[in-house]
């Protein structure tokens, strides 16, 4: 190899790295961008999964603290809370009006409203109808347990879902800086090669001395 091949030669391997590296980096810049672009999409489309499921965990929510009230799980105020809501209930007002209203008539017929007798079957009528109705609430209450652990384990699915989506692009990410390191990496390794054979490695390096190659041509 002459002097002058040796010396575009450095300059042909200087403008092939400088092409690589470009190659490289526009291919880097547009694959980092599609990954931020279908994350930010996904991200969306699990955010709107949560917001959406956000009433339902609300409601159930209540279901399985009233449930947890009439069991007695959080104290006086608990159970109280619990008999409140039960009283308050349309059901059970309805039915309880229905019930005495029944017994006062026929009490009234009987010519024995008064007595102690229809007294006590008022108290007895009240008393049983509470507590059936009392059962049924209580049954009411404990689906809710199940439809807030369905709710949880929807939105749990959902969060890890998201997890994994922001894994898999960091890795991506880390993959596609690894492969675009090594390739500026090769480029210049290349570039170093053809710098190092012949009189091409003079350039950049000894700037006198080429400048003396050209005087004495």
């Amino acid at each position: 190899m002459g002097t002058f091949d040796s010396l575009f030669g450095n300059q042909n391997a200087k403008r092939a790295t400088e092409a690589q590296v470009k190659g490289l980096t526009m291919g880097y810049t547009g694959a980092a961008k599609a990954l931020n672009k279908g994350l930010a999409g996904a991200t969306t489309q699990y955010d709107k999964a949560l917001t959406e499921s956000d009433p339902l965990k609300a409601t159930y929510g209540q279901g399985v603290d009233m449930y947890a009230n009439a069991m007695g799980l959080n104290g006086a105020a608990g159970s109280q809370a619990a008999q409140d809501a039960f009283t308050a209930g349309p059901g059970y007002q309805w039915n309880m009006d229905q019930t005495l209203q029944a017994l006062g008539r026929a009490g009234a017929a009987a010519g024995r409203l008064d007595s102690g007798n229809t007294s006590l079957d008022f108290m007895k009528a009240a008393q049983g109808l509470s507590a059936q109705e009392y059962n049924n609430w209580l049954a009411g209450l404990q689906g809710y347990n199940g439809l807030a652990s369905n709710v949880a384990a929807s939105r749990a699915g959902t969060l890890q879902g998201l997890g994994d989506l922001n894994f898999a692009k960091g890795n991506s990410a880390a993959s596609l800086a690894w492969e675009f390191g090594k390739g500026v990496g090769n480029a210049n390794a290349e570039k170093e090669k053809a710098n190092n054979s012949g009189l091409g490695s003079l350039i950049g390096t000894d700037i006198d001395l080429g400048t003396k190659l050209f005087a004495g041509m």
